[in-house]
């Protein structure tokens, strides 16, 4: 119903709208709209529209009479115009209130802003001066105890330092003290000497001896020195007194021996003569060390006889020796112009000190200090430039120089068993896990090591050296291992005591690791091997014993753990069998007891104690 009333209205207003365009000249609508009345205008007689011609046109409903349409519109127009601008002026004013507003409210945000932004600002300048002082507290103790910690490590080093250099300075204050008491019993020995080689005299003789030893004034004077320095030994003396102390007392045993050496000349004549005059037998010859009787047959310098050389060493053991032995001497003969060119004399010093230095200070101390000396030589061995002292060594300066070395490294390594290990047993795995790590590194130097180990005590092979044709006693001693000193041979108690020493460090080889990432090129089954040959020998005095009592002191526990039942049966071979054997060789001293002892141990526990000093992994 409303389309049907909407479009008559629609056509009567475009009718009416074609009636009065014509008169329309302003704005009438809208806020351009002037604002004063206008006089009514000129009403002429209207143009005709052209008329609509299709369906009847239905016409609004009549308006009361009054005002015109005309100016009613006009009126309504104005009336509408005037609120529409006051509508608009106070949306304006609203806008600008609400902006004002706005701006009050932004400027409040923006202070409350900067207001918390300082604020924040001065939280976290709080929290890093907090933060900072809590470093600064936190690095100042850490300082102090980083300070505390190497003042301590400074002084633990110090304290290992002072106790190195004491017990170094005691080792050589003993030797000294050694010396000067051989020196002594040397000069007693010569003041007695005459008495000695009397024996076998008539009473007379003595008599004789003791009216010139009493009647000399020189030898008075002598007896009183040696007074003297024997009371110097009760005091504390310096390394320097005591050097002269020694060198005093040899001095004095020197000249003993020398005013004696005419009274034995004349002792023996007379003995001599006394012989001669009852016809008695001579007296017999200086007592000499104790040799085992398989070992005084003289056998030819070379010969084919298998079955007379196997009484001495086993066959396949001999070739091993001999090949050991030739690549040592022929290495000699290429050393031979560095050892003997006087233009290299300095540097040989040089290269002995860049070994004699670590060697020396070689100990069980920590993983560091082991590391430390293994580097150095290995540097020295490898043709690297290694500090001695204030300055520089470099082996490879001469075509020999890390051959030198390595032959001079060996044979100190094996001394070391000789002087320290025979007296301190524990060091004995310090030098060989360091001797293991550069043998695996250099092939040569293993080779000398064994070398030197088989010359200086060659029952590591084993091998019971006989005495050849035409050999003096000096020789054949010599070649068992003895030393001789102003051509006289060392006591037994201490060559025993010196093998100990280098067996001890030998049989520590098989038992010892190398350091990390390196495998032993000497292990266990050496020792198996020289246990198995060492028993198909027969035992000799005294070292024999000896030997067999450093090997199970050393590898016994490790040869337990690793052959079972199969060593079990081997410690009852030397139970039933070997020491009869060393019985029967008439073996005396405490060599043969201490092995019983040992033994018998064992077969009561099943046990060998782990030696002192055994590192079983060396983490260097």
């Amino acid at each position: 119903m409303d389309e049907e009333f909407d479009e008559p209205l629609k056509r009567a207003v475009l009718n009416k709208l074609c009636k009065i365009t014509p008169f329309i000249s302003e704005v009438t609508i809208g806020p351009g709209t002037l604002h004063k009345p206008k006089s009514p205008p000129r009403v002429s007689s209207p143009t005709p529209c052209k008329k609509l011609k299709d369906k009847p046109i239905k016409t609004s409903p009549k308006i009361k009479r009054g005002l015109p349409t005309r100016q009613l519109l006009n009126l309504l127009d104005l009336e509408r115009q005037e609120h529409a601008q006051k509508a608009l002026n106070e949306r304006v004013n609203l806008f600008k209130k609400f902006e004002k507003s706005q701006e009050e409210v932004g400027k409040q945000m923006r202070l409350k802003e900067e207001q918390s932004l300082i604020a924040d600002m001065q939280r976290h300048e709080m929290m890093i001066v907090k933060a900072s002082q809590k470093f600064d507290t936190g690095q100042s103790t850490a300082v102090v105890h980083m300070t505390h910690i190497r003042e301590n490590a400074l002084l633990k080093m110090k304290e290992r330092q002072e106790k190195f250099e004491a017990e170094k300075l005691k080792l050589v204050k003993d030797v000294g003290v050694q010396k000067i008491y051989t020196n002594i019993v040397r000069f007693y020995k010569a003041i007695n000497g005459t008495i000695e080689t009397a024996n076998g005299c008539d009473p007379e003789g003595h008599k004789w001896c003791e009216s010139v030893k009493l009647n000399n004034e020189e030898l008075e004077k002598l007896n009183l020195k040696v007074q003297q320095v024997q009371t110097s030994l009760g005091s504390e003396l310096s390394v320097d007194q005591l050097n002269e102390l020694a060198q005093e007392s040899e001095e004095i045993a020197l000249k003993a021996r020398s005013i004696y050496g005419d009274y034995v000349t004349q002792v023996q004549s007379y003995i001599h003569q006394k012989v001669v005059e009852k016809e008695s037998v001579t007296s017999s010859p200086p007592p000499q060390p104790i040799a085992p009787s398989s070992q005084v047959e003289l056998i030819p310098l070379t010969t084919t006889d298998n079955i007379r050389i196997s009484k001495y060493i086993s066959l396949k053991d001999l070739e091993s020796y001999e090949t050991v032995m030739k690549f040592q001497s022929d290495l000699k003969v290429q050393l031979m112009q560095i050892e003997t060119d006087p233009a290299f004399k300095a540097f040989r010093i040089d290269l002995k000190k860049a070994i004699n230095i670590p060697v020396n200070s070689i100990s069980g101390i920590n993983s560091e200090h082991l590391l430390d000396k293994y580097q150095r030589l290995h540097g020295l061995l490898a043709g690297q430039s290694v500090n001695v002292g204030d300055k520089q060594v470099n082996a490879s300066r001469h075509p020999q120089g890390r051959v030198f070395c390595m032959d001079f490294l060996a044979r100190k390594f094996v001394m070391q068993g000789d002087i320290i290990v025979s007296s301190s047993p524990e060091s004995a795995f310090s030098y060989a896990t360091v001797m293991l790590s550069l043998w695996n590194d250099f092939l040569e130097f293993g080779q000398l090591l064994l070398a030197y180990f088989y010359q200086f005590c060659p029952y590591l092979v084993p091998y019971y050296i006989p005495r050849q044709v035409g050999d003096s006693d000096q020789e054949f001693y010599t070649k068992l291992g003895y030393q001789y000193k102003d051509g006289e041979i060392e006591a037994q108690d201490k060559f025993l005591k010196r093998m100990r020493g280098i067996m001890r460090l030998f049989f520590a080889l098989t038992l010892s690791k190398p350091k990390e990432g390196q495998v032993s090129p000497f292990n266990l089954k050496q020792s198996w091997k020289w246990l198995a040959s060492f028993l198909k020998l027969n035992p000799q005095v005294d070292i024999s014993a000896t030997a067999l009592h450093v090997f199970l002191e050393t590898v016994g526990f490790q040869m337990k753990a690793s052959y079972g039942a199969a060593f079990e049966r081997i410690i009852q071979i030397i139970a039933k069998t070997f020491i009869s054997k060393c019985h029967e060789a008439k073996c005396s001293g405490g060599a043969l007891t201490r092995l019983e002892l040992l033994v018998s141990q064992y077969l009561q526990t099943h046990k060998f104690e782990q030696p002192d000093g055994y590192i079983e992994n060396p983490k260097w």
